[in-house]
């Protein structure tokens, strides 16, 4: 996992990579926890590096989602790949996380909001 502060102290990229089972180690998870605890507007999952994600990335996503959006800040998954895309649609989680092509377009389209 790699976590990138892109532009401003608001705007985070956490990517997932490193492992072919898409797993967060329990530090990760950690790491994760810590940075939600700041001011963050954007949160950018950078899967682009992930060809599965397991339990514990759904997971840290999910609640990363749901303390973001009670922070008035928004969480996008970047590059999933189609299974992944499909994991958060059949899943119903598809309509709760926006999803972007690629980084940069996912900050783009917070801007066009702000």
């Amino acid at each position: 996992m790699e976590i990138v502060k892109k532009e401003n102290s608001k705007i985070f990229c956490i990517t997932i990579k490193g492992s072919s089972s898409g797993t967060l180690t329990p530090e990760d998870e950690q790491t994760i926890r810590e940075l939600l605890e700041g001011d963050i507007a954007l949160l950018l999952f950078d899967l682009s590096a992930s060809a599965h994600l397991g339990s514990s990335a759904l997971r840290v996503i999910l609640n990363a989602t749901k303390k973001i959006k009670h922070k008035h800040g928004r969480v996008v998954l970047c590059s999933p790949n189609q299974y992944v895309r499909e994991i958060f649609e059949v899943s119903g989680f598809g309509s709760l996380i926006p999803m972007a092509d690629s980084v940069d377009s996912g900050i783009k389209d917070k801007k066009r909001e702000m």
